[in-house]
């Protein structure tokens, strides 16, 4: 499933932590803001993951999952493409 994963990190070195984890595993498509295509077990490891690198009292991260339907009907506006999502990724 597709989730649009963003966060607002308050500590420069746990926000760098969490920036690189989150390349790894989607597209950056603004700076705390990333598409992840995450299927089951791997969605609990990365929110399990993210859990611990965050300070739950200052810090916020949040998972929003996208139907196949809402994928369809995502509009792209301007000439930077690097955050237009593949085709293999739609479910």
């Amino acid at each position: 499933m597709l989730y649009f994963v963003c966060y607002d990190i308050v500590n420069q070195k746990r926000l760098a932590k969490i920036s690189k984890y989150l390349e790894k595993r989607g597209i950056r498509m603004q700076y705390s803001f990333f598409s992840c295509d995450i299927e089951g077990k791997e969605f609990k490891i990365i929110k399990k993951d993210l859990s611990k690198m965050i300070d739950e009292e200052k810090d916020k991260l949040c998972f929003i999952p996208i139907c196949e339907n809402c994928i369809k009907k995502i509009i792209y506006i301007g000439c930077d493409e690097s955050f237009i999502l593949p085709d293999f990724v739609v479910l």
